[in-house]
């Protein structure tokens, strides 16, 4: 084609060729807002994730420390000395039922 041609080519062609950069203008704005938008959410979710496990450890904790208050070697002295408690010197004493048949 020689340069004239290609002119005149341009000219009959130029709408469609307008709308063309248009739509490729509009279609790649809208890959790069949906871009956006994906690491945004990626963002949420990997804080969300690091909340999760945050939570996960302080949930370890409090059953840890639930435990440690649960035991008989926490709750005896505070007993002894708040409430009077005083433990026997000998063993207790286990009665069986032998009556009902268990």
């Amino acid at each position: 084609m020689k340069k004239a041609e290609i002119i005149q080519w341009i000219k009959v062609k130029r709408l469609e060729i307008f709308f063309i950069v248009i739509l490729i203008t509009i279609l790649g704005s809208i890959q790069v807002g949906n871009n956006a938008k994906i690491n945004d959410l990626l963002t949420k979710i990997n804080k969300r994730n690091q909340e999760l496990i945050d939570v996960k450890v302080n949930i370890q904790l409090l059953e840890s420390e639930v435990i440690k208050l649960k035991s008989a070697e926490r709750i005896i002295p505070i007993a002894e000395k708040k409430l009077g408690l005083v433990l026997p010197n000998t063993p207790p004493l286990v009665i069986l039922d032998t009556t009902s048949g268990k």
